[in-house]
């Protein structure tokens, strides 16, 4: 007990280490008297469809009458400019202090931004244009770090010797970390096939590097000197991660290795406990960074790891095929059943979908990516050589090429059904007690484990149940935030109808609805629905698309304005309909929305405008 006490009190004290709130040099702390910020581009900036996204440090709080030296990081949004340089890695701006906090756009089901942001330490934002930036100072490549050196001189290898723009971004992605130039339906493919833990920098980097660097010392033979090879390796596995950017995945791996190294460097060569290395690894790593617990790819990269280890021989002895070709071939496709056991809940919780096709497309991925991946490494190793390079890098074009049309293909295959599933966080949880008491039945033959699954899967199916007969009998009104543009939906039973809806963000639009139907299950659309009044929950709602008011039978309750409306317009909307609240359909500017806050208050009217997240009115 003691012990689970004093473990519990250190990770308190980490997490509050951790958070960059504590630091007396947090530039937070001179938000209410600093003028104005110095803020350094840490990141390779993402390009957005109206701005860059800036992953800033906070290294200079600009007072009245000093200069302080500050840390923490933030999100500077900077608009574009034809005519300015885009911004770079490096760069140093001297912005104003309008700090805003990270937000939500408060649209049902959408992703904690907010919440995640924190959990990385950045808590403010700020959009910006050219003209608002005070000063800038170009970066130097100069005097950039090793592994900054590293990472940019690969990138920029890499990017010579492979032309197609798709291939090349997959590479980067896959060898360096960097998802820069890797598109949208890449990402979209690999997610609905099962197989995005490719993209990712994992264990299987980490071997094929520690395979090249046992090649390259072949010439040490005697097994007494084989601890030499891990030492020597450590350093570079560690300088690999670092220079790929650190993700919580590439970590857990190299930790691992390290412990296993340092088992050699010891002679407990017999000590192979893979359950102790993956355990240990996952507590050194939380010592140093406590928030990566809530981080999806250390949760996923642990979680397929500790399947793979609990599951991986038993699924193996299912089949023993003769041909050590198809042997090899079963061995991956086991893994990946392996893996998916522990995995598959985690990746429906998150993201809903369940990929009937992972086998066949993890077994495809091992083969093909584990060469593009080792010809990745040739071409960086042999890029002196500009000849070589170029058919390799032609070569790793068409295999890649090979590879998308494959996957393509699969994804077609996918059943629709199986990419809008819902978990709730207790039924996930029930789920993973239930895989843990069959499992431990089914191969343990420890009865008492039988009957806790039976209870876990009978609570499941009483909670799915319930979710189902709820879903069925909903009723619901919601106005999305979606920016500029506009999108009211009619959620009724399982079924959801357009009320109205703009042409513009269309992509955004059908991302934040997605998600809503997914959580209310309303995944059938009914033809398109154009009523001036309705009620929700006995509550008369109108919706306003334009000037022409129409006086009602009776007062409504609510008022949703679904037009470009001006501010002299709302007099005449409280005079028609005497609403007790006003919907603004799509966001106002800062000084548009103090002002009809300011006279809805005094028509004695409520006001709620998308800024504040989405309307959501239901029985």
């Amino acid at each position: 007990m003691l012990v689970h006490v004093l473990l519990l009190c250190l990770g308190v004290f980490l997490c509050a280490a951790d958070d960059v709130r504590s630091c007396k040099s947090w530039y937070g702390h001179t938000l209410n008297k600093a003028d104005f910020f110095w803020v350094h581009i840490k990141e390779t900036p993402l390009e957005k469809e109206q701005a860059w996204k800036l992953r800033v440090n906070v290294y200079k709080s600009q007072l009245p009458a000093d200069l302080l030296d500050t840390r923490g990081e933030a999100l500077v949004y900077l608009y574009k400019d034809p005519i300015m340089r885009p911004p770079a890695k490096g760069d140093s701006l001297l912005v104003a202090n309008r700090w805003m906090p990270v937000g939500n756009t408060g649209n049902p089901f959408e992703f904690d931004y907010a919440l995640y942001s924190a959990r990385n330490n950045i808590f403010h934002q700020q959009f910006i244009d050219y003209d608002d930036v005070r000063e800038i100072r170009w970066a130097d490549p100069s005097i950039s770090g090793t592994t900054e050196k590293a990472h940019d001189w690969s990138m920029e290898t890499l990017a010579r010797f492979i032309d197609d723009a798709r291939a090349l971004g997959l590479i980067q992605a896959m060898l360096v970390g960097d998802e820069t130039n890797l598109d949208k339906d890449t990402k979209d493919s690999f997610s609905d096939t099962g197989i995005v833990h490719v993209i990712a920098i994992s264990g299987g980097h980490i071997a094929m590097l520690f395979v090249l660097i046992l090649g390259l010392l072949a010439w040490i033979r005697n097994k007494k000197y084989l601890w030499i090879k891990y030492l020597l390796a450590m350093p570079v596995v560690w300088f690999y991660v670092v220079m790929a950017g650190g993700a919580p995945s590439a970590a857990r791996a190299a930790l691992m290795f390290s412990i296993l190294s340092a088992g050699f460097l010891l002679y407990r060569r017999r000590d192979t406990n893979t359950l102790n290395h993956l355990f240990a690894s996952a507590f050194l790593l939380l010592l140093v960074k406590p928030l990566w617990l809530y981080a999806i790819g250390f949760q996923l990269s642990f979680v397929a790891v500790l399947s793979l280890v609990l599951f991986y021989r038993h699924v193996y002895r299912w089949v023993t095929p003769a041909n050590k070709l198809v042997r090899k071939l079963w061995s991956v496709a086991a893994a990946s059943i392996a893996a998916e056991v522990l995995v598959a809940p985690l990746v429906i919780y998150y993201f809903h979908s369940f990929p009937l096709t992972f086998v066949v497309s993890n077994v495809v991925a091992v083969a093909l990516m584990g060469l593009v991946l080792i010809l990745g490494m040739a071409i960086l190793g042999i890029s002196a050589l500009p000849g070589v390079a170029s058919v390799l890098g032609a070569v790793t074009c068409w295999i890649v090429k090979v590879f998308f049309g494959v996957i393509e293909w699969l994804q077609q295959l996918e059943v629709a059904a199986l990419q809008t599933l819902r978990l709730s966080l207790a039924e996930t949880l029930l789920v993973y007690a239930f895989i843990a008491g069959a499992a431990a039945f089914l191969l343990r033959r420890y009865r008492p484990a039988l009957y806790a699954a039976v209870a876990c899967g009978v609570a499941v199916g009483v909670l799915l149940a319930a979710h189902w007969y709820r879903d069925g009998r909903q009723n619901r009104l919601v106005v999305y935030n979606v920016g500029k543009a506009r999108h009211i939906e009619h959620i009724s039973g399982r079924t959801f109808r357009i009320l109205e809806s703009d042409t513009t963000a269309p992509e955004k639009k059908e991302y934040v609805s997605r998600l809503a139907h997914i959580g209310w299950q309303a995944l059938e659309e009914a033809p398109a629905w154009s009523p001036s009044v309705l009620a929700i929950g006995g509550h008369d709602v109108v919706i306003l698309r334009d000037t022409s008011f129409s006086r009602p039978s009776a007062d409504v309750d609510y008022a949703i304005v679904a037009y470009s409306a001006r501010l002299t317009q709302v007099q005449r909307i409280c005079e028609v309909y005497h609403p007790a609240a006003i919907v603004v359909s799509s966001t106002l500017g800062g000084d548009e929305l103090n002002s009809w806050r300011a006279f809805c208050q005094k028509m004695g009217v409520d006001l709620h405008a998308v800024n504040d997240g989405a309307f959501v009115l239901e029985e």
